[in-house]
């Protein structure tokens, strides 16, 4: 690697590192952000490290009192938390995989010595600390993916930045220790090695799929891939994916009482009532959750599919749009396809390391016309406002006042009530103005 290139991913990775993190503490610190964790979705993954460190292993028992006094979501079922599966004979696991908190355990040996308690907000700190850390990290691969790809720096760069800040990466992935930040990772760095005709890619993209299932639409591009790229080394690609999941069997038999027994489990044929094609369309133009309403920069990645569609060859990339359609048909189905209480488009996100190659695609057409070039400033300056909006404002006081949950979804689709409107006013009225 060269100097110029280590410089721009050492800086890349800084700069994103303190926006993620320091000026989220900073914000926490002085009041005005005083979000831990984000959603109860990533209480698990947020203390799972903690106890594993302290000896607990994979069980969350002693929390239970703590969390359903700070956390009493009742979703599924009265009196018990959505978010634990209660495994008989055994304890109290997550409901979620966890990859994610075992790739973030590291980050919290230094805390174990302190000896705080698990009701220390040094914990949720951390678990930002490490959200933060890999998100950035996703950045500089998406770097590296898009500077192989085009052999083009600035225009790499300037996309590296568009996903950096001008998506969800910011204001959410970054933010607290969801399975997405460490996807997105995960997946980023399994495509700079897949490109590179590296068999260990595997590994990676096997990890993402086992830390959320969607996500095997991307491996099995990466083996498609492999097999137009590649071809003699599909069976060692094959062997790198297995180690996962002999891991998660493990897992599963170990803690959740059988080797078939997994998480998502009871949600696998019951939460699929989401009404098409109002989730698909509702991922992209929700005016509260779409993608091209909350990151409009990636409208440009959609100019870069479509471009790249009427061209000859790069089979590669135009499989590539396919699964990431296949995503947001598949996400959209669901019935949380808004991603619950959350901000923006949170049950797509591992999109985002990929649109960002069709959005590198679009630069290396276009930037060189001046209209088009403004285009892109002006979508990514609003991009990146709405992202900042979600540290400065609480997203869950949306919710509290419009969200009328997965069946009546007139909320998700009002522009006077949405998500950026609200934010908005609130803008405004620290001015004592009005909307």
């Amino acid at each position: 690697m060269n100097p110029e290139k280590v410089q721009i991913s050492i800086l890349l990775f800084s700069i994103s590192f303190f926006c993620y993190f320091f000026l989220w503490l900073g914000l926490y610190k002085t009041g005005r952000n005083q979000i831990l964790i984000q959603s109860e979705d990533a209480i698990p993954a947020t203390y799972l490290p903690f106890s594993v460190i302290k000896g607990n292993g994979f069980y969350l028992d002693e929390y239970y009192n703590f969390f359903n006094k700070h956390w009493p979501n009742h979703e599924n079922s009265p009196g018990k938390l959505f978010y634990l599966l209660e495994i008989p004979e055994r304890g109290l696991a997550s409901a979620f995989t966890v990859v994610a908190p075992v790739l973030a355990l590291p980050f919290y040996l230094p805390i174990s010595t302190l000896g705080i308690n698990y009701k220390s907000p040094l914990v949720p700190i951390t678990a930002h600390f490490a959200a933060s850390f890999y998100v950035s990290l996703s950045v500089v691969f998406v770097y590296l993916i898009l500077l192989a790809v085009t052999k083009k720096p600035k225009e790499s760069l300037l996309a590296a930045i568009a996903y950096a800040f001008g998506s969800i990466c910011f204001g959410l992935t970054s933010q607290s220790l969801w399975q997405h930040g460490i996807n997105q990772m995960l997946l980023s760095l399994g495509t700079l090695l897949l490109i590179k005709n590296k068999p260990v890619s595997a590994l990676a993209f096997s990890l993402a799929v086992f830390s959320r299932p969607p996500n095997i639409v991307f491996a099995i591009w990466a083996c498609v891939y492999v097999l137009l790229k590649n071809r003699k080394t599909i069976i060692s690609f094959l062997l790198w994916g297995l180690p996962p999941l002999i891991l998660q069997l493990a897992y599963n038999a170990l803690y959740l009482g059988g080797v078939f027994n997994y998480p998502y489990k009871d949600q696998q044929f019951v939460n699929w009532q989401g009404r098409f094609p109002e989730g698909f369309l509702g991922l992209l133009f929700s005016p509260s959750k779409g993608i091209l309403v909350i990151s409009p920069i990636f409208i440009l990645s959609f100019i870069g599919v479509f471009r790249l569609w009427k061209s000859k060859g790069k089979t590669e990339f135009k499989l590539l749009s396919l699964s990431i359609l296949a995503l947001f048909l598949v996400m959209g189905k669901w019935i949380h396809w808004f991603g619950g209480w959350s901000f923006g488009y949170r049950m797509v996100s591992e999109s985002l390391p990929f649109l960002t190659i069709f959005l590198v695609f679009f630069l290396v057409d276009f930037y060189k016309f001046p209209r088009w070039r403004s285009i892109f400033y002006l979508l990514l300056a609003f991009s990146i406002t709405m992202q900042l909006s979600s540290l400065f404002f609480d997203f869950r006081e949306w919710h509290t006042i419009y969200d009328n949950g997965p069946y009546n979804t007139a909320w998700l689709w009002s522009i006077r009530d949405s998500m950026p409107i609200y934010f908005l006013r609130l803008a405004l009225a620290k001015f004592s103005l009005s909307l």
